[in-house]
């Protein structure tokens, strides 16, 4: 709900001014204007008060919510016509470390069970080495109970050969005070930590607490001491988005000057519901996909390279040279493929 609904209490104020509108209907000054007459000027004129406040209100609220207001008549893009997607191809090579990425997870219904499905038949060659999650992993509210049913049951085709699972957490899953616990049952250490695969550091971080001062803090102090080829930031809160939600300022003010300082390659976020690769923004590369259960149209920004709203997840296959990124969509065909150089 608006802030101004909550502070203001439209139907509060227009159930008020019925109440005097009605006082009103039964006094009239002392003069030759007959009652009736008296009433009906009485009664528009209340309600053309009462029209002005709601449009004065319904405009502030517009204001207020501009940016999903426009997200909801501007946000247009779907899914990919098949001319614009190609072929998964498998990874080849000596392939360092093998990522399967998904945003906003924790539906458990079919459109969850499917993006595992679809995980699980490309990594038969080669075993995805972590999972991993990014936030909304449990909804509606993040309750740990549900974390077998909307996390470890659909996805455990991908999790059944020692696939770690890496999660950070979204909004749903804090807004109820479940994020500790949450983030116990899904193994997580904090509700930010990093860990090294290979040549990969993976930092994961609370971005439902970007200004926190002990977590940069620790950012800072984490990304000075990297010494792998790779750096790929996990959160869930989108830095910059084309999305429904759009840029999270936060996220954009604290963490982002930190990953252009110290050389972060990939950013990867969920939140809004769709896929979405910018161009490179400070030389870091922002991904955001948040549609493995749940969709919502795309848009597009200055920032945009490529913009798709169908259920999707990301493969990320790291060398010792190169990343070679793929979103595949649930037919199992690649809807982006991008290749991104060692700075």
């Amino acid at each position: 709900m608006s802030p101004l609904f909550e502070k203001f209490g439209l139907f509060q104020l227009t159930f008020r001014s019925c109440d005097v509108l009605c006082a009103h209907a039964f006094f009239r000054p002392a003069g030759f204007v007959p009652h009736f007459m008296w009433v009906v000027v009485e009664l528009s004129r209340r309600i053309m008060a009462i029209c002005s406040l709601s449009l004065s209100l319904f405009a502030s609220v517009l204001w207020v919510n501009r940016s999903y207001v426009g997200a909801f008549f501007g946000n247009s893009i779907g899914a990919p016509p098949i001319e614009e997607t190609t072929a998964h191809t498998e990874p080849e090579g000596d392939v360092v470390v093998r990522l399967a990425v998904a945003g906003d997870v924790g539906t458990g219904d079919a459109a969850a069970y499917k993006t595992a499905a679809v995980m699980d038949r490309l990594d038969q060659q080669r075993d995805f080495d972590a999972l991993l999650l990014l936030g909304d992993n449990i909804y509606e509210n993040g309750d740990p109970a549900d974390v077998v049913s909307k996390v470890f049951e659909p996805f455990d085709p991908v999790l059944d050969r020692e696939t770690q699972l890496l999660a950070v957490l979204g909004n749903h899953d804090v807004d109820d005070g479940f994020g500790p616990a949450q983030a116990k049952a899904l193994g997580m250490a904090n509700a930010w930590y990093s860990t090294s695969i290979e040549d990969v550091t993976i930092v994961a971080l609370d971005s439902n607490q970007a200004d926190n001062p002990d977590q940069l803090a620790w950012l800072r102090a984490t990304l000075s001491a990297v010494d792998t080829t790779w750096t790929i930031a996990i959160m869930h809160h989108p830095a910059y988005s084309a999305g429904w939600h759009g840029s999270d300022a936060k996220v954009q003010k604290h963490f982002a000057p930190l990953f252009a300082e110290f050389d972060v390659d990939l950013a990867l976020s969920g939140h809004d519901h769709d896929y979405q690769r910018n161009n490179p923004i400070d030389g870091v590369t922002y991904v955001v996909t948040g549609a493995a259960a749940k969709l919502r149209p795309a848009g597009s920004e200055t920032f945009t390279a490529v913009s798709w709203s169908t259920p999707s997840f990301v493969d990320l296959a790291v060398y010792e040279d190169r990343i070679e990124l793929q979103a595949v969509d649930h037919s199992g065909r690649s809807i982006d493929v991008f290749e991104l150089s060692a700075q």
